[in-house]
């Protein structure tokens, strides 16, 4: 999932990956833009997702072009959010900050 998820993000944005570590001894986190992965585990994940949230950092919001997405009302995908290839966002759906679809 991990490949396919930096695959994705290589289209619009040079992308890195980096461990939960390498995130939290940034001297100037500002500087970037964040996707938070699914391959992490929980713990870890939600606290990345809180450091990012804590030091308000900018999200990338990454939606598939094979995405089918519904139109009235059209839904909202809110930050950090990654929507994988094929799935579908029904009318009027919220995707959360940093959720994952696939």
């Amino acid at each position: 999932m991990t490949q396919e998820f930096l695959a994705e993000i290589h289209k619009t944005h040079a992308a890195d990956i980096i461990t939960a570590e390498q995130l939290f001894a940034l001297s100037e986190p500002q500087l970037f833009q964040y996707i938070v992965s699914a391959s992490w585990d929980w713990q870890e994940r939600k606290a990345i997702i809180s450091c990012i949230g804590q030091h308000n950092l900018d999200l990338i919001t990454v939606i598939h072009d094979t995405c089918l997405l519904g139109q009235n009302p059209k839904p909202v995908v809110e930050p950090g959010a990654f929507v994988f290839a094929y799935s579908m966002i029904n009318l009027g759906a919220t995707v959360g900050k940093n959720c994952i679809i696939g």
